[in-house]
């Protein structure tokens, strides 16, 4: 659970007991907390550009594919009508 702690002339990081919206110091947060805050960044980072172009030209080469497949299959299908 986040907690809001501040910082003290020393150095060391106290609790000040404050709900975190209403923080004026900082926020510390848990191990598991951290864990969905770097999860939810890898999943909404940016890709590479060469991923990008991947999906992007499979986006158009898949239907594409599929047409031509079942353009084949319709003239063999002919074939032997």
């Amino acid at each position: 659970m986040a907690t809001c702690v501040q910082l003290t002339t020393d150095g060391t990081l106290v609790p000040t007991g404050q709900p975190v919206s209403e923080c004026a110091g900082y926020v510390m947060l848990s191990g598991a907390e951290m864990d969905v805050i770097a999860a939810l960044a890898q999943v909404f980072a940016v890709p590479d550009m060469a991923t990008a172009t991947a999906w992007f030209s499979a986006a158009f080469a898949a239907p594409l594919v599929c047409f031509l497949v079942a353009d084949m299959v319709a003239t063999i299908r002919r074939v032997f009508d």
